[in-house]
């Protein structure tokens, strides 16, 4: 039998107070304490982007369906003639 693949997995807190839900979380330059843009149920139909707070991080064999995407630092969202609009900058910070 072999043994899946060891995964970075962020316990991300989504709520003041609320549970920790653990995601995959690729980037070394995030971790604890970092305000999060999350990919919720990737690959269905209930995909969503939401905010969080890392707690804590792991290495864990786990297969996640949600995913710690971006530095909250690094989005915005707008909304133009009834359109949302969400924009990424990953342009390195002074």
């Amino acid at each position: 039998m072999t043994r899946s693949k060891l995964q970075r997995i962020a316990f991300v807190q989504l709520s003041p107070n609320g549970k920790l839900y653990p995601m995959q979380c690729d980037r070394e330059d995030l971790g604890n304490g970092d305000d999060v843009e999350v990919l919720m149920s990737v690959g269905s139909e209930n995909e969503r982007y939401l905010e969080g707070k890392i707690i804590s991080v792991s290495y864990e064999r786990w297969n996640c369906s949600c995913y710690v995407v971006n530095h909250l630092d690094e989005v915005s969202y707008e909304i133009e003639n009834s359109e949302f609009i969400r924009t990424v900058n990953l342009a390195e910070k002074p």
